[in-house]
């Protein structure tokens, strides 16, 4: 990986403090993501997010180096996302300027704003306008609310299709790669997730595939509810004692234990913490 990331100049974000919102988009409620950009704030592409019962389900050293072999080809190529799908970033909007996060950080002696703290705050906020609505908890759809699993590696290719979902409906299988979504280049879960979560609650959206060295074009019908998932997924988990008021409530929690899940029930207490 050396050489590799040789060719790249490396930046890590330790804290999201100061951090250009509206240039950099995407689940706050993950363990990692990277951007690869030219210096004009262009994206090449995303790598990272987390499917809803593993944070580290597609992060690994053999699609990391993938993409960013992808990444160089694209940089050399000047072929960046021209999608209207992504931010330009002209506007700036930092995580200081939600209203909910400085009383967040107030009680705190580490100042430093994670990346979930944004997704609180801002859900907090909403809330606390009479705005808030559950489906708002939904951000970033995985293909998996698509009945749509990507291999680990080469993300863009489809692992599996589970019967009865919108994408075997649409007659998507296992061994396509999807090529884009919506207009909209598809190298990793990042790329796909980032479609998703700017596509309609109900409707359409297109998937270019390749199959067997053709190119199809495929309609995948979205039926209502489709970004919401039926476990009690970790958006869910964290943003329960927002979005209740009434406490107490017992849910199902589905917990991972070596290789195969585990639902509990968990009982969130009486009276929620003060703010």
């Amino acid at each position: 990986m050396g050489r590799l990331s040789h060719q790249f100049v490396c930046v890590r974000i330790q804290s999201m403090n100061g951090i250009n919102l509206d240039l950099f988009q995407f689940e706050f409620d993950l363990t990692w993501m990277s951007f690869f950009m030219d210096a004009e704030n262009h994206v090449y592409t995303r790598y990272g997010g987390r499917d809803d019962r593993d944070p580290e389900s597609h992060l690994n050293r053999d699609s990391l180096l993938g993409t960013m072999r992808k990444a160089l080809m694209l940089h050399k190529l000047g072929d960046v996302l021209k999608s209207s799908l992504e931010p330009t970033g002209r506007t700036v909007r930092t995580p200081e300027q939600i209203p909910t996060m400085r009383a967040m950080m107030a009680k705190r002696k580490n100042k430093c704003i994670h990346c979930h703290d944004i997704k609180v705050a801002t859900l907090k906020h909403l809330r606390n306008r009479d705005k808030l609505k559950r489906q708002m908890v939904f951000t970033y759809p995985t293909p998996a609310n698509l009945g749509i699993s990507v291999d680990p590696v080469d993300q863009s290719v489809v692992d599996s299709v589970r019967p009865g979902n919108p994408a075997a409906r649409a007659g998507i299988r296992a061994g396509d790669q999807i090529a884009s979504a919506g207009d909209h280049r598809v190298l990793t879960l990042g790329d796909f997730s980032r479609v998703l979560e700017r596509t309609p609650a109900r409707g359409r959206l297109s998937v270019q595939l390749k199959r067997n060295g053709q190119s199809i074009q495929v309609p995948i019908e979205l039926p209502n509810g489709w970004r919401q998932s039926h476990d009690m997924t970790i958006k869910q988990f964290n943003a329960h004692p927002i979005l209740h008021r009434n406490w107490g409530d017992t849910v199902p929690v589905i917990l991972r234990r070596g290789n195969r899940d585990v639902t509990v029930q968990m009982t969130f207490p009486n009276q929620p913490p003060r703010d």
